[in-house]
């Protein structure tokens, strides 16, 4: 007699083909978490200086912390921003390299910067800090990838997968 109730006792394979030619297996759910961790840790450690300037000027009642602060942002998260989102376009960024894996649109190229930047990091990012819908949105990105495909929301708004290198 068959348990309805059971849970299922089958592998689940690749729900999807890779294109012709070439053979491309996805990205494990703690590949994913240690490449967006790396990355999160390296945007703090960008930010952290100018961080500590704010706060160590503002209790000095300095008028000058903004000009300050703003210049060493420039000097420190603009560039590491622009590395990051130059390696993106490519579809490997820092944390991705560490964690050994990449970013490719469903024919297998590199996502290029509408895909991999704007559609895939800047949505997101814009759509998240809207009060109410942002959480909602944020949290719909992170379950996505519990899916037998892996595909999170911004992976199905860039058409984009991300798979083991």
């Amino acid at each position: 007699m068959v348990n309805p109730y059971a849970p299922p006792t089958g592998e689940v394979e690749q729900s999807w083909i890779a294109p012709r030619g070439h053979d491309y297996r996805l990205a494990g759910l703690s590949q994913r978490f240690v490449g967006a961790l790396v990355d999160g840790l390296l945007f703090y450690a960008a930010v952290t200086p100018a961080t500590l300037v704010v706060v160590l000027m503002s209790k000095k009642g300095s008028e000058s912390m903004l000009y300050v602060s703003a210049a060493l942002t420039l000097v420190t998260v603009l560039p590491f921003a622009v590395y990051q989102f130059y390696l993106v376009a490519q579809g490997q960024s820092l944390g991705k390299r560490v964690a050994k894996t990449r970013v490719v649109r469903l024919d297998g190229s590199a996502p290029g910067f509408v895909h991999g930047v704007v559609l895939r990091n800047w949505l997101l990012l814009v759509v998240g800090v809207v009060p109410g819908i942002g959480g909602i949105i944020s949290l719909v990105d992170l379950m996505m990838v519990f899916r037998t495909d892996r595909r999170s929301l911004r992976d199905h708004i860039a058409s984009t997968r991300v798979i083991q290198s």
